[in-house]
């Protein structure tokens, strides 16, 4: 009845499909490419669904993106990771974080990253040949040399190993955090502390770094795979003044402040497709822009990341499985001689002038789609290519690729869907967690399609299941910048300036959470209670302590929703699922346990994308088939980590004479 769609995309089917179907355009003609195209990745940190000028009536200055936006394919339909190390490490490896168990921020300090068995997104091109460089915010861990850029698949990195820092100083948890790598294996005896960039502003000279690595590009040599991790537009809130003008329309300082950091991306994406330009590169390039997560709003939490984010028309934001945290913006673009060329003359799935939603690709589409699909792209370009033996360009071995990788990816290409409108959508379901901190716990998207009379696919429905705390205890905890609930709905608006923005919640104190419950980690805790449902550890349970350490366990275990503590015993039940009553060992009242509540909540996207109207209770074999996959992938779900080494010891520093401590790798094998 539900498809089981890329829980084993091997990426030797994805290159047989590429190099031939891929070849033929949707109308039936050979491809314009002349070879295989070049690939530019830019990753917008922490960028929102409603900030993009194209979406918000274009009362934040975009021109560039907008433009690259509304001339190319829009994903609308888009899921990404609620909060930004694991939403980087799904982006890189193709898999859900089930399976690349990196499930929370890798601090500085983490002696954790990205498992070293996984191959990346850039290991995949250069298997293929391609010239692999990064540039920006890496975020998959640097404990270890092994775990950075120049050993996971790229040839060169400018920018920072760890989440988040000052743009100007370059400072994160009191180190300096800027490197540069020259060189595949660029490790220890390599990486030079990139002191010289201190107090300028990194947006700008990660675009300098960018467009030097085109200017110096040899594409006869071998195509280009560039990935642009910006730092903007996470916190803190700094920008030059030049930017914040440009948005001077903007009433309220805190919006106006951030449109003024995105103002200086746009930019620079506008100086990358300059450069690209120059060198002649532009018409055979393909272009992914993509946020890492939604929009932070919550901005007296979670280190107060939240600086004037907006994910209108959707409920709630980063870290947070509410639409507002996992619905994100991307698009793709891509110029005349790649093969998304004849698909962008055609208009096939352009959005248009307009800001309502219309048009766009509006298959189901999930951050761990990025990866096959940019591979398919650039494959069905290079397919193309061999068809006009005249053209000048590098031979590529594909075969590479797939020897290269034991992985299976959770990611499904949808290159030939966006080459063909009338193909089956590539995939019906998804995916979607957050396992720690406030706001958590898993869901799965779920889509129903119809063909129309034209070849053409729609969705008649958008579901959502959300399992787990994915309400805030008390809403006090929980105030965005607009002085609003975190998990309220946008129901009302208020006038920044010209334009409205959403204030989903009266700024009023929220009632306090029930006396018999207090917050742990995941949820309410209700003693007396005995929860029926699965164990992910067998009928057994596990030793625990207390109650606390049963909490903390579940919080820190991939694939669990809700615990039962058994005081007798001083046994934890965690639960991949909580039966509903009338099912196979409901909950019970037990003075014995002590356990926390599971949330089940339906919605159905397409005609409610405020989250607000819960089906569950109606729909029961619709939330009986959805908590069946989820069962099912909680039972394929890797240990989270890898664990933080302890062997390692505490992080070491490297004295700058410029800048002072600096972070660097401390952690070696021997």
């Amino acid at each position: 009845r539900l498809s089981w769609p890329g829980a084993a995309t091997a990426l030797s089917a994805l290159f047989t499909a590429s190099l031939t179907a891929l070849a033929v355009g949707t109308s039936g003609g050979a491809l314009a490419a002349s070879g295989p195209s070049h690939v530019v990745l830019v990753v917008v940190d922490d960028l929102g669904y409603n900030d993009l000028g194209y979406r918000n009536n274009y009362a934040v200055h975009t021109p560039t993106l907008d433009n690259l936006a509304l001339n190319g394919v829009v994903l609308e339909n888009y899921y990404v990771q609620p909060v930004c190390t694991p939403a980087r490490a799904t982006l890189m490896s193709g898999l859900y974080t089930l399976h690349h168990g990196v499930t929370d921020v890798i601090e500085d300090s983490t002696a954790s990253g990205l498992p070293l068995a996984l191959g990346t997104m850039a290991d995949a091109f250069a298997a293929a040949g391609y010239a692999t460089h990064a540039v920006g915010k890496w975020n998959l861990g640097f404990f270890r040399e092994e775990y950075t850029p120049t050993f996971r698949g790229f040839q060169s990195f400018l920018g920072y190993y760890g989440p988040g820092e000052d743009y100007y100083t370059h400072i994160s948890q009191d180190a300096f955090d800027l490197h540069w790598d020259e060189g595949p294996g660029c490790g220890l005896n390599c990486t030079v502390v990139a002191s010289w960039f201190y107090g300028e502003y990194s947006t700008t000279f990660f675009t300098s770094r960018a467009v030097e690595v085109v200017s110096e590009h040899d594409a006869a040599a071998a195509p280009l795979f560039l990935a642009l991790f910006y730092q903007g537009v996470h916190s803190p809130a700094e920008a030059p003044d030049a930017y914040i003008e440009l948005n001077a329309g903007i009433e309220y300082e805190t919006r106006r402040v951030f449109a003024g950091m995105l103002s200086a991306v746009d930019e620079g994406v506008a100086n990358l497709t300059a450069a690209l330009a120059a060198k002649d590169l532009l018409e055979d390039t393909v272009l992914l822009v993509t946020t890492d997560n939604g929009g932070a709003t919550d901005s007296t939490k979670l280190d107060s990341d939240a600086i004037g984010s907006s994910n209108f028309p959707f409920r709630g934001g980063k870290h947070s499985i509410w639409e507002g945290g996992v619905h994100g913006t991307a698009f793709l673009w891509g110029g005349d001689r790649t093969a998304l060329g004849p698909v962008l003359s055609a208009g096939t799935w352009t959005l248009g002038s307009s800001s309502d939603g219309g048009g766009g690709y509006g298959h189901l589409f999930d951050q761990t789609d990025v990866f096959p699909t940019l591979l398919g792209l650039a494959a069905a370009a290079s397919a193309a290519g061999a068809a006009h033996p005249d053209a000048a360009a590098p031979e590529l071995d594909w075969s590479r690729v797939a020897s290269r990788f034991t992985q299976h990816l959770d990611g499904v290409s949808h290159a030939e869907n966006l080459l063909d409108a009338t193909l089956r959508p590539p995939r019906n379901f998804t995916y979607v967690s957050h396992f720690v901190r406030p706001l958590g716990g898993q869901g799965l998207r779920l889509d129903m399609y119809t063909q129309t009379e034209e070849g053409r696919w729609n969705a008649t429905h958008q579901y959502k299941l959300l399992r787990g705390d994915v309400k805030a205890v008390s809403s006090a905890l929980h105030q965005p910048w607009w002085l609003s609930s975190e998990n309220c709905v946008p129901s009302t608006q208020i006038n920044f300036s010209a334009v409205l923005y959403p204030c989903c919640c009266a700024p009023t104190s929220p009632p306090p959470p029930p006396a018999t419950s207090s917050y742990c980690g995941k949820g309410s805790v209700t003693p007396g209670l005995c929860l029926g449902g699965r164990n992910l550890l067998g009928p057994a349970g596990l030793k625990a302590d207390n109650i606390s350490d049963c909490c903390s366990t579940c919080q820190s275990t991939t694939g669990c929703v809700a615990w039962t503590f058994r005081n007798a015993t001083s046994r934890c039940f965690l639960k991949s699922r909580v039966y509903s009553l009338g099912e196979e060992s409901p909950a019970s009242e037990d003075p014995d346990c002590t356990s926390s509540v599971e949330t089940i909540q339906l919605f159905d996207l397409l005609v409610d994308k405020t989250e607000t109207n819960d089906l569950s209770d109606t729909a029961l074999d619709l939330v009986e088939d959805m908590s069946e996959i989820l069962d099912r992938l909680a039972a394929t779900s890797v240990p989270e980590g890898p664990p933080e080494e302890e062997t390692c010891g505490s992080p070491t520093y490297y004295e700058d004479p410029q800048v002072g401590p600096a972070w660097q790798s401390w952690c070696s094998l021997e």
